[in-house]
């Protein structure tokens, strides 16, 4: 992490808890992403199963 001391002073641990904190949002954001991605890729393959299996 960018500008962390290796102390415990307050300002350290401010700082990275607040590292910490965009990190995880961060990390969020992309599994959410890649969920509704997938959600959408498993709609269209099923629909795509579908027809092919109709004709």
């Amino acid at each position: 992490m960018q500008g962390i001391e290796k102390n415990l002073h307050t300002k350290t641990r401010d700082r990275f808890t607040q590292n910490l904190s965009i990190f995880r949002r961060d990390i969020n954001e992309i599994l959410k992403v890649e969920s509704q991605e997938r959600s959408q890729t498993d709609g269209i393959d099923l629909s795509v199963s579908s027809s092919s299996m109709m004709s």
